[in-house]
C-alpha cells in the first residue's frame, strides 16, 4: 500500500483504540458486541462519506466483525473482546485488516491496585 493508505489505516486503528476505551469496563456479551459493531460501523460510515475508502457503498468499502466466531467462550472467559475491521483502500481488490483486542477486565485490575 501507499504511504497515504498506511497512514489512513494507522489513523483509523488509533481512532478505534481510543474510541473503544469504554469497552474496558464492560463484560463481553452479545449486547456489548452489537454496540461495538454499531459504534464502529458509524465511525467507518462517516469516513466513507468523506471519501476515505475505495467505494461509497458500505458493503464494499469496509466490514466490521465482532462475531461469536472471533469471540469464542474461551476468549470471553479470559475477559477479552476481539474486533476485526477491514477497510477497502484504493488498491484494487484489497482490504487492510485491523484487529483490536480489548481486555474487559481492566476495571477489576484498576480497582484491585487502588
Amino acid at each position: 500500500p501507499s504511504v497515504g493508505e498506511r497512514r489512513g489505516a494507522s489513523y483509523i486503528e488509533q481512532l478505534l483504540q481510543t474510541g473503544l476505551q469504554w469497552v474496558r469496563h464492560r463484560n463481553n456479551t452479545p449486547t456489548l458486541r452489537a454496540s461495538v459493531d454499531k459504534t464502529v460501523f458509524a465511525l467507518l460510515y462517516g469516513w466513507m462519506l468523506k471519501g476515505a475508502f475505495a467505494s461509497n457503498d458500505p458493503s464494499t468499502a469496509f466490514f466490521v466483525d465482532v462475531s461469536d466466531g472471533l469471540n469464542p467462550p474461551s476468549l470471553i472467559r479470559a475477559g477479552q473482546l476481539k474486533l476485526r475491521v477491514g477497510i477497502a483502500t484504493n488498491s484494487p481488490a484489497e482490504y487492510v485488516i485491523i484487529e483490536v483486542t480489548k481486555d474487559t477486565r481492566a476495571l477489576e485490575e484498576e480497582l484491585a491496585t487502588t
